[in-house]
């Protein structure tokens, strides 16, 4: 079911003009000096074939919760197009959260038993008791009206997302993102890449983001004040702007 993103209407700027590009499940709202809408459009069609042409060849790929065991589709982008410059936002080679009620969860909902019976414990409680208990546990330090608008509808989703997942996926899930190092792959990557980093960021704190410019050869990192949910902010787009216009 769509629900409207409401929190995008906290992020238009004066300076810039905002439009939305829907094709198919694809929905993006971007921000420019001018209207863009044309060659957004013309791109989005463009990598949606790509994807699309992927998903012909392994139609796994459209429905799976974890990254497939052949061939996996970013490596592979990265190989074909040398020359792109990549942009990667609040993330590091693997994954070690700064916070340590995430880690013990973490612990806990790898034994089979516990994970189902927290799954069906949790399943019992109505959505917005879910939502209160998640608020405390992802607190956030931005103070703004448009960051806790943005934590809220991303806590919302995030809910969404567990209440559809059964315990058997839910591990799976965890086990993988738990146990992936992409150290190797990382450090054969040549592509001109910009990093951004959240200062106060717990699920991949900024020592990941610093550890992942030391393992991309031809990268550069910039820090904002953001979190998880909001590394990338207005300080990040001109970020941005620069880097791709070099």
């Amino acid at each position: 079911m769509y629900e409207e993103r409401t929190y995008r209407r906290d992020y238009i700027s004066d300076d810039l003009k905002g439009f939305e590009v829907v094709v198919k499940e694809t929905d993006l709202y971007i921000c420019a000096k001018t209207d863009l809408s044309s060659e957004a459009i013309g791109l989005t069609l463009k990598y949606r074939a790509q994807i699309e042409g992927y998903i012909e060849r392994y139609p796994e790929f459209q429905t799976s919760f974890l990254p497939l065991p052949f061939n996996l589709f970013a490596p592979s982008i990265i190989k074909d197009y040398p020359e792109a410059k990549l942009i990667m936002i609040a993330t590091g080679p693997y994954l070690k959260p700064d916070f340590k009620i995430y880690n013990l969860i973490l612990r806990l909902v790898k034994k089979r038993k516990v994970l189902e019976t927290l799954d069906k414990l949790l399943k019992l409680f109505p959505e917005k008791s879910l939502l209160f208990f998640y608020k405390i546990v992802n607190r956030h330090h931005s103070n703004g009206p448009n960051d806790k608008r943005l934590s809220q509808w991303c806590a919302g989703q995030d809910i969404k997302a567990f209440l559809k997942i059964s315990a058997g996926k839910g591990r799976e899930i965890i086990d993988y993102a738990t146990n992936i190092d992409n150290q190797i792959i990382l450090g054969t990557i040549r592509n001109k890449t910009l990093i951004l980093g959240g200062e106060n960021d717990i699920l991949m704190p900024l020592a990941l983001s610093e550890k992942l410019k030391d393992l991309l050869i031809d990268s550069s990192l910039v820090v904002t004040a953001g979190e998880h949910f909001n590394v990338f902010n207005k300080e990040g787009l001109l970020k941005i702007e620069k880097f791709l216009a070099e």
